[in-house]
């Protein structure tokens, strides 16, 4: 019979008494027409969430291939949903699914790299893009993919650096572009849970890459996007990093926008050293302009940390 809501809906009640969800493997073909007709898409939501409710650890090989096979259509999914012309339910839609297949078991992910893994986190960094649309659904998920790409680098980081970078890399450019909007502390969180495996050599060449310098009126400006990510990740990267961004950043003054270096200020005023004179006039400087409040919050964590 034709695909329908009903049909669906039986489906997950099925789902839902079967002992193992292997067993419905053989329909599968018949759920690859969901993203052609969008009234189908609630209760196909609804089949994913009850598949994804089992928990992973205790799935037979051939049910976590059903369940695979489950988020592959899901992926079919959203790249419809995020397709131009854009519209907030269609994004908010795309975002929850993205959302619930990274929020799934990790070693999900990890254990069907090759088939699934690889290919849904190369996908997420294009879905972004597209689901920045609507800037809440933006931060949202941002803020969900941190523990995720923690658990994955440290499961291997040969597979899994790249994808992730380049969707670090779109922060980057979000914080290059705007910074007085794209400085949430949902936007710390990758980096941070990332920069936990600082002893990973590709997380260490990442650094190097992103604070090459770039030229501004023909002096090297290392980028804002690459001095917020620093000052979001952990001390390890910070005390590694923090000089040669201070003096990066002390002369050149005027090329960086004033909230990211009181940012930096903040966050990184253990580890830039001899520097601290400069970067702290910098803060005082600052409290009576547009950026009061920031240069307040810089000034306490100077405060905290050098009370002299």
């Amino acid at each position: 019979s034709e695909m329908s809501k009903e049909w669906l809906d039986l489906f997950k009640y099925a789902l839902d008494k079967a002992p193992k969800i292997k067993v419905y493997s053989e329909f599968i073909p018949r759920l690859t027409v969901i993203p052609n007709d969008p009234r189908l898409y609630p209760s196909f939501i609804n089949v994913f969430l009850e598949c994804i409710s089992n928990d992973y650890f205790y799935l037979s090989k051939k049910s976590a291939d059903f369940l695979e096979r489950i988020c592959d259509i899901c992926l079919d999914l959203i790249k419809v949903l995020i397709t131009p012309p854009l519209d907030q339910i269609s994004i908010q839609m795309a975002s929850f699914l993205w959302k619930e297949i990274i929020d799934y078991d990790p070693e999900f992910l990890a254990d069907h790299y090759s088939t699934f893994g690889l290919k849904a986190l190369n996908f997420l960094s294009e879905s972004l893009r597209n689901i920045a649309f609507i800037d809440e659904e933006f931060f949202l998920l941002v803020g969900y993919v941190g523990e995720t790409f923690n658990f994955l680098i440290k499961n291997n980081p040969q597979i899994f650096c790249a994808p992730i970078f380049n969707f670090l890399k779109i922060l980057l450019e979000s914080v290059n572009s705007n910074p007085d909007k794209y400085m949430a502390n949902q936007l710390t969180i990758p980096f941070n849970e990332v920069s936990k495996n600082s002893e990973v050599p590709q997380i260490q060449n990442f650094y190097i890459e992103i604070l090459n310098p770039h030229l501004v009126d023909d002096s090297p400006v290392i980028s804002p996007g690459a001095i917020f990510a620093v000052s979001s990740s952990t001390d390890a990267i910070k005390q590694k990093y923090s000089m040669k961004i201070a003096e990066n950043i002390l002369d050149n003054i005027d090329k960086l926008p004033t909230k990211i270096i009181l940012n930096f200020i903040g966050e990184c005023c253990n580890f830039y050293g001899n520097f601290i004179n400069g970067l702290t006039d910098f803060a005082f400087n600052s409290l009576n302009s547009l950026n009061g409040e920031e240069s307040s919050k810089a000034i306490v964590q100077l405060c905290k940390h050098h009370p002299q």
